[in-house]
């Protein structure tokens, strides 16, 4: 009986042991983009968001209009993709 609790308690230590090994070496959810990171208020290089500077203190409208005609120009871009495709396949 006393080897079973012994065994028991060495198992349980070894669980402990394996998820605070895992909670200190386990890579972050950035460890793929290397470098070291910066607060986004300290950051000085170009706009993160992509936005263009004409639409960054738009009114909603213009930014609506915006987005309606990037879509608009990826769904002609994926067409014409497609089409090329297909043509070589014919």
């Amino acid at each position: 009986m006393r080897v079973r609790g012994i065994i028991l308690a060495i198992i349980v230590l070894l669980i402990v042991a394996a998820v605070f090994a895992w909670k200190i070496f386990n890579p972050g959810p950035m460890a793929f983009a290397g470098g070291s990171t910066v607060a986004l208020t300290d950051y000085q290089a170009a706009d993160p968001t992509g936005v263009p500077a004409d639409l960054k203190n738009a009114d909603v409208v213009r930014r609506g209009e915006y987005l309606a005609r990037a879509a608009r120009n990826s769904r002609a871009i994926g067409r014409k993709i497609t089409i090329g495709v297909s043509a070589r396949r014919g």
